[in-house]
Order: structure tokens, then C-alpha cells, then sequence
């Protein structure tokens, strides 16, 4: 069974903003507002945080190396944590509706270090050990 077109088409709708003001967004779907870009809540994984929220929205603009800072509201006034749980399954939740989207500052380009808000790469966060191949070999009897 197909999945029904009204829960498929649950977007969080965001506005981009850097230090100098409104930037592009490459997920803009308005020719009249390019700063208003949506994602598709099904394209962010668990936990459904603004962390992974912030991550799908960056990777989606090409801004991996930038900082970010998430706001629930146009106004700037309330800040969006990290852990902050999203109720993306719920009518009601931030970015829901086009003319309230949340707001997104970049920050400056990083050096390509990683910092503390990005994601830390699997080979840094993997113990060595754990990457040996393992040899066995299987008898099949019928």
C-alpha cells in the first residue's frame, strides 16, 4: 500500500539568513521568495532532533562547514538546542506552516576542522579494533 499523499507532503519550511542577510536557498520552490526553502520531514532520520534536522537542512544547502544556529520563530527570539526533540509525526511542529517557518543563520565557513555542533566522521568514532576482518569458513549439510 502506497503511503497517502497528505502524510507524504509534510515539509519544514526555513529561511536562511548569514551576517550580511537573506541568502538563497537551494530548495527554494517561490520565484518570489528565494530565502524560503522546505524539506520533506521523511528526510530526517532519527532521532528527530534539531541537530538531524539542522544536518538534513545543510547537506541539502551544500553548507556542511558552516555553523549554525536554528530558531523556532522569525523573530529570532527563541533559540532551538541541539537535543531539542522535533514532533515531526504531530499536525503541529516547527517550520509546519510556509508562513511561519524557522529561521537559519550561517555562520562563517569553518576550517575544516570538526567542530563540536558537526558530525564527527565514522573512522574518527570507530574503535580500530573493531575494523578487522573476520575469516570463517560454513559447512552446509542437506
Amino acid at each position: 500500500m502506497l503511503l497517502s499523499l497528505a502524510y507524504s507532503l509534510h515539509p519544514v519550511y526555513y529561511r536562511l539568513y548569514d551576517e550580511d542577510g537573506v541568502l538563497a536557498s537551494k530548495t527554494s520552490f517561490d520565484s518570489e521568495d528565494s530565502s524560503l526553502g522546505r524539506i520533506e520531514t521523511l528526510s530526517i532520520p532519527p532521532p528527530q532532533t534539531s541537530s538531524s534536522l539542522s544536518f538534513q537542512i545543510m547537506k541539502a544547502e551544500g553548507f556542511v562547514t558552516r555553523t549554525v544556529q536554528l530558531f523556532q520563530d522569525m523573530d529570532g527570539e527563541v533559540l532551538m538546542t541541539d537535543n531539542d526533540h522535533l514532533p515531526l509525526q504531530t499536525q503541529a511542529y516547527p517550520g509546519h506552516l510556509e508562513d511561519e517557518p524557522i529561521t537559519i543563520v550561517c555562520g562563517q565557513e569553518s576550517s575544516g576542522k570538526a567542530e563540536a555542533s558537526q558530525v564527527v566522521a565514522p573512522s574518527s568514532a570507530v574503535d580500530s579494533s573493531l575494523l578487522m576482518r573476520i575469516k570463517g569458513g560454513a559447512t552446509w549439510s542437506k
